[in-house]
């Protein structure tokens, strides 16, 4: 276990440089950069200053050597100064931070529920209207853009009928439509999932043998069936609660929450880069422990299996 663990860690170490090589390359090769005289960038700054900017930041140096500096900088804990924001790019995430979970965690709970509960029912009752409703319902949810369910709820909740406020964060009113926005794609998949899942247990001769003898349906469902179904359901499930805490960008600036997604909106466009890499490295770390911990946990949900080949 020990061993599989360690090959895991040195793995997601292998993943985050090749990640951050590649973010690192694009963002120099994107035209524009983020102390851009054009009157493109609508940044008009005298040349004197511009090249006191560059080199105060190290960007006047070629891109390999500032990958070299900023990554011995990382190593250290040291993620750069904000270019927007002029405060440590560590300071600045710990500010939205806490939106942003905050967000992410009922939105995860209320995904799980609403993603269960339509899997296990439409599963429960296939080829019926119910099952029928949740098939609908899920792929009309999939298919949506979160950003277009996010603009029509305001258009219609907030412009026409004014139950809910446009957008911001700090009260129960607004966090109803956002959260609303945020679960519905990713509760729609789990909910696929699981119905896919529970109707090939359900299937399984020991559910029939539950059944024959006597013992209530729902002991049946839950005890039996939804135990055994569960595992694959992790796979989604881990990944999903991951990039869910880390922050919506198309949420968080639609309905203007003060959270590191919204800041991750601001720092693409201004070309902010200890900012970018900051979230890049940040959204890596945690989808690659999440498939980590996935696996760990395949173990502690059917003892049968063994990690790395153990037995």
């Amino acid at each position: 276990m020990a061993r599989y663990v360690l090959g895991r860690i040195l793995g997601i170490l292998g993943v985050l440089i090749a990640v951050s090589i590649i973010t690192f390359g694009m963002m120099h090769l994107v035209p524009g950069g983020p102390f851009d005289t054009s009157e493109k960038m609508q940044r008009p700054l005298p040349e004197y200053i511009r090249k006191a900017l560059m080199e105060k930041y190290n960007l006047d140096k070629p891109v390999y050597v500032q990958y070299l500096s900023y990554m011995g900088k990382v190593v250290q804990g040291d993620f750069g100064v904000s270019f927007k924001y002029g405060d440590p790019v560590t300071t600045v995430i710990a500010r939205g931070w806490p939106t942003t979970a905050k967000l992410g965690a009922i939105a995860i709970v209320l995904s799980i529920i609403v993603g269960l509960a339509m899997g296990i029912l439409a599963a429960l009752k296939p080829n019926s209207w119910l099952d029928y409703l949740t098939s609908v319902t899920v792929v009309t949810w999939i298919v949506t853009p979160t950003f277009v369910v996010a603009i029509v709820m305001i258009y219609i909740f907030s412009i026409k009928l004014h139950w809910f406020p446009t957008g911001g964060w700090g009260t129960v009113k607004q966090a109803i439509m956002p959260v609303i926005a945020y679960m519905m794609a990713p509760s729609a998949a789990l909910a696929r999932m699981t119905r896919s899942c529970m109707l090939d247990t359900l299937r399984q001769d020991y559910v029939r043998t539950a059944r024959a003898k006597g013992l209530p349906e729902r002991w049946v469902v839950l005890r039996h069936a939804f135990k055994n179904a569960f595992l694959p359901i992790l796979t989604v499930l881990g990944p999903m609660i991951a990039g869910m805490i880390t922050g919506s960008f198309f949420i968080e600036t639609i309905f203007n929450i003060p959270g590191i997604g919204n800041q991750g909106t601001f720092a693409v466009y201004n070309r902010d880069y200890p900012m970018i890499m900051a979230f890049t490295l940040l959204w890596t770390t945690l989808v690659a422990v999440s498939y980590l911990l996935t696996d760990l946990l395949y173990a502690a949900v059917d003892p049968r299996i063994r990690i790395g080949g153990t037995k």
